[in-house]
């Protein structure tokens, strides 16, 4: 049976070519066929003839499967070419209106490809995406993979690949999710018979995150890094690694939060990301839902360290200083991206080993507490609290019980904290 070259009629009214190619299907003993399209609309749309540019592709794939056999259709539709006709449906749906200008780049944002137009497009909107590179799915480690060999163990290797990438959960969630639909257009494709990732759940990402290794920073790498820097990115390294606030957290931090006299942070603001891919700040009065935050304990009183409070004040003097935010630029929060590009950079000047980015800084405090703990500073429940976790578990509210019957306790004990933090300073 032997593979033909047809021309037909794309949604554009444009002609097209498309490779046929008949084979026996051994379950059915009937003669079925494959057909692959090169559309000149899509794929060639940038080449200076995109007719001519596909019907001369068409003619070598045609010619390559003739010689090696219909396998051919199964062993090199990779992946990034899914993504491609993915993506033709996707253009047809937006002229259609039946999916929105936001919703389709955000989409595009995350699959990509290799024609560098829709990206210029993209980033000269309104609606430019800030975080992350373009293309995520086309640039990942599995876009070569073939898509008949795609399974679980592939979603695993592109959730490991975007994990050391720093992406967020929400974000990684979103490129499965629109991993799933390129898959789901294989198989209306016929490339493959059914989608073998379809019921792979989101929550496995949680499972990757925590076998997967999370270096702490070590003393001397913060030493380093307040050595080395200057400014703003001065003080988010000498302040956060001692007060265990999410991002989302100190980024919009704000002056009046901080209370020297009473030796409290308190935390009652947040950045939620937005369905426009911007962040806005929610407080418990100004939000419609009940809870703020990432967890119901989000809202909480902090221990603000006597080392801590010195480097704020001095920050607060500094006219480089913003008069609202603790740690923001020109009345607003500084770009998170842009801090973790410096932090980067610091790292990679001064041979700084350590994994993750300024997130890393909360799991240095948590370290910090569980010493605290053992020196007697702290208690187990407290040190959930300050972490603003919900739920630090029945035992430790039993220990909590043992230690402190007085939630305000605490601040008669900062100079044990001050102490511990003169001591890791010294280290």
């Amino acid at each position: 049976m032997t593979a033909t070259v047809q021309r037909y009629t794309n949604r554009e009214g444009k002609i097209g070519f498309k490779v046929v190619s008949p084979y026996l299907c051994k379950e059915t003993n009937k003669q079925k066929s494959k057909i692959r399209k090169f559309n000149p609309s899509v794929e060639f749309a940038s080449y200076s003839k995109p007719k001519q540019a596909a019907k001369q592709a068409a003619d070598a794939y045609c010619a390559k499967v003739n010689k090696n056999g219909h396998a051919e259709f199964f062993s090199e539709y990779v992946l990034s070419q899914g993504i491609a006709a993915y993506q033709a449906k996707l253009k047809i749906r937006k002229e259609g209106d039946g999916i929105d200008f936001s919703d389709y780049s955000n989409i595009e944002y995350i699959l990509g490809g290799p024609d560098g137009k829709e990206r210029d497009h993209l980033q000269t909107t309104k609606d430019k995406r800030k975080s992350g590179p373009y293309g995520i799915l086309y640039q990942s480690s599995i876009a070569n993979t073939a898509v008949k060999d795609i399974n679980d163990t592939t979603v695993d290797l592109l959730i490991r690949d975007l994990v050391n990438k720093e992406f967020s959960d929400d974000k990684i969630s979103k490129v499965i999710k629109q991993f799933k639909n390129v898959i789901d257009c294989c198989v209306q494709d016929e490339i493959v018979s059914f989608n073998s990732i379809r019921g792979y759940k989101f929550r496995a990402i949680q499972e990757v995150r925590e076998v997967t290794k999370v270096e702490i920073p070590q003393h001397k790498d913060i030493k380093i890094l307040e050595e080395k820097s200057t400014g703003l990115d001065h003080v988010i390294y000498t302040t956060c690694p001692y007060h265990g606030m999410r991002w989302s957290e100190w980024a919009c931090l704000k002056w009046d939060d901080i209370n020297p006299n009473t030796k409290k942070i308190k935390v009652r603001r947040f950045l939620k990301k937005t369905s426009a891919a911007t962040w806005v700040e929610t407080t418990k009065e100004n939000s419609r839902k009940k809870k703020v935050g990432k967890t119901k304990n989000s809202i909480r009183e902090i221990p603000l360290f006597d080392n801590v409070a010195a480097a704020l004040r001095r920050w607060h003097d500094n006219p480089a200083s913003d008069d609202t935010y603790v740690y923001g630029i020109n009345g607003t929060w500084a770009n998170y991206n842009s801090m973790r590009q410096r932090l980067n950079t610091i790292k990679k000047q001064n041979k700084i080993t350590f994994v993750g980015g300024v997130h890393s800084f909360r799991h240095y405090y948590a370290s910090f507490l569980i010493e605290s703990i053992r020196k007697q500073a702290c208690n187990e429940l407290q040190m959930a609290q300050w972490l603003g976790h919900s739920d630090p578990g029945f035992t430790k509210k039993v220990y909590a019980k043992i230690f402190d019957d007085d939630p305000d306790a605490w601040v008669q004990r900062i100079d044990k904290f001050s102490d511990l933090y003169n001591e890791t300073k010294a280290a």
